[in-house]
């Protein structure tokens, strides 16, 4: 394939287990098992979680739901993204991948790294080689860019970053957080600490850091609370940024008594610059962070996140893509999934 594309996941080979084996396990009808695995119609969430239980279990692949998704040449769809080193593009990616399989479908994984030439490339690599759908999380939230990727007339399903302000209708799907309200959750736990000279450090490009930050200055300002604008950073998502932003804070004469960082890279990167300044953490200050990776609840101290609902990101992206892929004229639809403030010892 021209370009190279990253990383390809690959389904197993078809298992010898009919659709009538999966009814009988789950306990239901060859109907409902269909009607769960297409996607149509009404069945029960715990009859789907059943289903899907029973799919795995057993091996089955449903290779006719994939034949019957209209509108495409083959059984592949591509999740771009914008840096795979981010944990929660890992995670997001990991969920995509689970649910396409259960469907029969192929995922192939682009990263742009934030690098708009790049995933331009990739989109027009997709669109030539007859790719079902896209997942994507855009490298720029302009106009100009979405309509490139409407232009494509690819089933599409954006993630990650809202597509609200755009100036053009688009037919495709969105699923984001409430970053505004995740970011004022983190401000005001921060606040009702008595932590009054908040700092962040917060993602460059994109809307999903602003969102962010304008959710931490929401806080201060229900609170009364002047920000010090000098206690702001915002540096391209990188955890070597992280780090280096950290210094430059915490290193100030008149440094902040709590950090936000805002996302796992940026989060990686100033932890280990507190660590290594041995900064007394919650005392000297307070840390927090977006994205609940594999190392936050097990350092010392355990760091307070805002924890996505990755697995349920991708898991409702996928869905919308295949009806998007069954049904390309649906009218485009914004998914809002809540987050979750989680508070551990570094508040």
């Amino acid at each position: 394939m021209p370009l190279g594309i990253s990383v390809v996941f690959f389904a197993r080979s078809s298992a010898i287990a009919t659709i009538k084996q999966v009814a009988e396990a789950a306990g239901v009808s060859t109907a409902t098992v269909s009607r769960v695995l297409s996607n149509t119609g009404y069945a029960r969430e715990e009859t789907r979680k059943k289903v899907f239980k029973v799919v795995a279990e057993l091996g089955y692949r449903p290779n006719n739901v994939a034949r019957n998704l209209r509108v495409r040449r083959t059984n592949v769809i591509a999740l771009v993204v914008a840096d795979i080193e981010n944990p929660y593009f890992s995670a997001v990616g990991k969920a995509v991948q689970d649910l396409a399989y259960l469907y029969g479908m192929q995922v192939i994984l682009c990263n742009t790294d934030e690098d708009l030439d790049k995933e331009q490339q990739y989109l027009d690599v997709l669109k030539s080689d007859n790719a079902a759908g896209i997942i994507i999380a855009p490298t720029h939230q302009s106009t100009e860019s979405f309509r490139y990727l409407a232009d494509l007339k690819l089933p599409t399903v954006v993630i990650d970053r809202s597509f609200r302000n755009i100036d053009i209708v688009l037919n495709m799907d969105n699923v984001v957080i409430d970053n505004r309200g995740a970011g004022d959750a983190l401000g005001s736990h921060l606040l009702e600490r008595k932590r009054n000279r908040i700092g962040g450090i917060f993602g460059y490009g994109s809307v999903t850091g602003r969102e962010r930050f304008e959710g931490v200055m929401e806080a201060h300002e229900r609170a009364g609370v002047r920000p010090t604008d000098e206690l702001f950073r915002f540096v391209a998502a990188k955890e070597q940024l992280g780090y280096q932003a950290c210094l430059d804070l915490i290193e100030r004469p008149d440094p902040p008594d709590a950090l936000i960082a805002s996302n796992g890279l940026l989060a990686a990167g100033a932890y280990r610059a507190l660590k290594e300044r041995k900064v007394d953490i919650p005392n000297q200050l307070a840390f927090a962070s977006f994205d609940d990776t594999l190392w936050t609840p097990m350092v010392s101290p355990a760091v307070t996140v805002i924890r996505q609902p990755t697995s349920a990101i991708g898991r409702v992206a996928v869905e919308l893509l295949l009806k998007r892929i069954q049904d390309p004229e649906l009218e485009g639809s914004e998914t809002v999934l809540k987050s979750e403030l989680v508070v551990r010892d570094s508040t």
